[in-house]
């Protein structure tokens, strides 16, 4: 299993943000009794619409947490876009709350560059282009309000290059120091773009 990606080739990196995703919450599953010790159960999970009830969506389940073996939820869905029936299981994992009782957790079971990710996540997502559900990290997700604020940093990054009278593309070299510009302020403006870029950087990977 593993995350699929969109193919486009922008001149600066679009990713799915959370708000774009499906979203299994373990924490949501246990309010409703979904998730419960020593069951085998199964049913299905709706996304509706807001006010009018509209069905938008669904997700079966079919959750067993009797042991020996280690729980398990089978997720059974057909992705729209194709109509390819998905059908797999993700682990179940249990913590001991300081005050008493269960709290479950998902086992992420996406595979990245060959390595089980297995992380421990309160949250599964499934991207618009995705087959399966994986943890945010797998899906190096960001929410819209991280992304839309790169993308504000980016500009400001380009904005400074041109100032400069350099190449806005951020892949050229930096522009040189142009005539009649005080050292100071292009010295204060190469510090500032190098801090942008850098947090430009570490927001998109």
């Amino acid at each position: 299993m593993g995350g699929s990606g969109s193919g486009r080739q922008p001149s600066f990196p679009e990713k799915d943000t959370v708000e774009d995703c499906r979203v299994i919450d373990v924490n949501q599953w246990m309010r409703k009794g979904v998730l419960v010790p020593n069951s085998l159960r199964r049913g299905s999970w709706v996304w509706s619409r807001a006010g009018t009830g509209e069905e938008l969506a669904s997700i079966g389940y079919a959750i067993d947490t009797v042991g020996p073996a280690p729980p398990t939820i089978r997720l059974t869905y057909t992705l729209t876009a194709t109509g390819e029936h998905c059908d797999y299981p993700v682990r179940l994992q249990t913590t001991q709350p300081r005050f008493g009782g269960i709290r479950w957790w998902f086992t992420c079971p996406l595979v990245t560059e060959g390595r089980p990710c297995q992380r421990r996540v309160q949250k599964l997502y499934l991207p618009p282009d995705g087959r399966y559900y994986g943890c945010r990290h797998c899906y190096q997700f960001r929410y819209a309000s991280q992304q839309d604020s790169t993308v504000s940093a980016f500009a400001q990054a380009q904005a400074i290059r041109v100032r400069l009278g350099g190449d806005p593309r951020m892949h050229t070299p930096f522009p040189p120091k142009p005539k009649g510009m005080w050292w100071r302020t292009y010295y204060r403006l190469r510090h500032r773009f190098r801090r942008i870029s850098r947090r430009v950087e570490n927001r998109w990977w």
